[in-house]
């Protein structure tokens, strides 16, 4: 009885052992794996707002281009411009500069309305590199500019449209530039451009969850910027190696909520220096004073796809404070493993459709965003594409409505955008899908609709939107550009483009207007 009791107890405590064992190997494998998936999910999130910044930039950066293909063909790429063109050409300096004057003369109301929509530069060059007039710094011309600006020797060299970031002798920005052709000859080019200080300036006002930053490479800046200039740049006190923007960092600094936070917290640039040195997009999760930021690194890239400069986004991060409480919960009831397991299911299902959720979601309207439009556009596309079914894109874009936000804040500016975004909503099938492009911009698909059935959808919206009482602002007005969608279009910025151009002609000639595609 004795040696049974013995046997048993060694039996019980090498149960014990072998079940301490297993719970503590259980343990290891479950601490593991939540650490593994929180990291994870860290890295799901800046993955996610990296690719939304992404889109931010891309959706800004077509809108200028839209509207600079858009002047260069209405107004710099006529007779009277490709005359004046030719003759500067191969004249002597004397004569050349007589046509620069003439060319600034007829030229400078075009300049005018582009610096109106926020561009800087219209800037012309020569076939041999030398720059002719550059509208905004009229005293200076005839420096060649093949061996620092790429984009106007590519432009020369290949005889096509080039467009991209780049750092000039001036200043540095998004640049598009033409060859101004005339019977097969290169007469010239010509660049449109925006700068930095614009893009940030623009995405601040519309985006206004986070602070953003542009630093640009200090090699960059000191191969290509006149000596002259280079006060145009200072220090960044995000790295060394980069320097600040004066004019952006001026111009966005009202803007900034955090203003200091970078300023007072090194350890958090000692963390990101070796992945700033990589070039490539990364993110950077801080707790700082008890709350918890998110850094984003989003690469500027030139028209080489090289990177040049870096699009800082700092935000407090709500989303990785949930994450972190659920992490200490489950650290917690470690012990209780059945119920840790079922917990880390629902807070990974629960993120999963909140991040699916998110990613298709517009926060501010609670319409699709640009990306699901661009899905259901895809998918209409191919229906398309299998049988005679047409489809219609329109573009709606509120009349004046910087003025709204001026007048009234952002706040206000916002309840009509929801407002808006109700009464469109409303006068739609559902079948149709509306989206938020961006800012003040909405985008609706019609399938099974030609271009005359949506210019009357279109025009019933307008009708209803300039009837409609918003609150606070009263009255106001939409202009809409319409396209049908085409067979031979293989993409959905074909068909984006053509409506952005009845857009913008329906504002240049009145607004509160509808315009076909086919009415141009």
């Amino acid at each position: 009885m004795e040696r049974y009791a013995r046997n048993s107890g060694r039996l019980l405590a090498k149960g014990v052992i072998l079940f301490a064992l297993v719970l503590t190997a259980l343990v290891g494998t479950i601490t593991t794996s939540v650490i593994r998936e929180f990291e994870q999910e860290k890295q799901r999130d800046i993955d996610a707002g990296l690719t939304s910044l992404g889109a931010k930039i891309t959706s800004r950066v077509d809108t200028y281009r839209i509207f600079s293909h858009f002047v260069y063909v209405e107004t710099i790429h006529t007779e009277p411009v490709v005359a004046l063109l030719r003759q500067a050409k191969d004249a002597d300096a004397t004569a050349q500069q007589a046509l620069r004057e003439q060319l600034y003369l007829k030229l400078q109301p075009t300049f005018e309305r582009l610096q109106q929509h926020d561009f800087r530069q219209l800037h012309f060059h020569l076939p041999n590199g030398e720059s002719f007039l550059r509208f905004h710094r009229p005293d200076k011309f005839g420096d060649y500019l093949f061996d620092v600006r790429e984009t106007v020797r590519r432009a020369n060299l290949e005889q096509r449209f080039i467009e991209g970031f780049e750092e000039g002798r001036i200043f540095n920005g998004y640049r598009f530039v033409y060859p101004v052709m005339d019977d097969g000859e290169l007469l010239a080019t010509v660049e449109v451009s925006i700068s930095m200080a614009t893009l940030v300036r623009s995405l601040l006002e519309i985006y206004h969850d986070a602070d953003l930053y542009f630093m640009i490479r200090k090699d960059v800046v000191q191969e290509k910027l006149f000596d002259d200039e280079l006060s145009n740049y200072s220090q960044s006190f995000i790295a060394t190696g980069y320097l600040f923007d004066n004019e952006v960092y001026g111009d966005a600094m009202p803007l900034i909520k955090y203003p200091y936070l970078l300023h007072q917290h090194a350890h958090v640039l000692d963390a990101i220096a070796p992945q700033l040195a990589s070039g490539s997009n990364f993110g950077h999760f801080a707790t700082l004073e008890g709350k918890t930021y998110r850094f984003l690194f989003f690469a500027i890239t030139n028209h080489l796809d090289e990177q040049v400069a870096y699009l800082v986004s700092v935000e407090q991060s709500n989303n990785l404070d949930v994450i972190s409480n659920a992490y200490t919960g489950v650290i917690g009831l470690i012990v209780l493993v059945t119920l840790l397991v079922f917990l880390i299911l629902a807070v990974q299902e629960r993120n999963r459709r909140r991040l699916k959720l998110l990613a298709a979601t517009d926060t501010l309207t609670k319409l699709s965003n640009r990306n699901r439009f661009i899905h259901v556009f895809s998918r209409a596309s191919q229906r398309c594409q299998r049988s005679d079914e047409s489809l219609v894109v329109a573009m709606i874009d509120i009349d004046h409505f910087k003025r709204v936000n001026d007048t009234y804040g952002h706040n206000v500016g916002d309840e009509v955008l929801r407002e808006l975004s109700l009464l469109i909503r409303r006068h739609l099938k559902g079948t149709d899908t509306v989206a938020r492009w961006g800012g003040e911009e909405f985008v609706c698909l019609l399938p099974e609709t030609n271009e005359p059935q949506g210019l009357r959808v279109a025009d019933k919206i307008r009708r209803q939107v300039a009837a409609h009482k918003f609150e606070v602002v009263g009255r106001i007005t939409i202009s809409i550009g319409v396209a049908q969608y085409q067979r031979d279009d293989h993409n959905i910025d074909a068909v984006i483009e053509r409506a952005d151009k009845a857009l913008y002609r329906a504002k240049q000639t009145g607004r509160n207007k509808v315009l076909g595609w086919h009415e141009l």
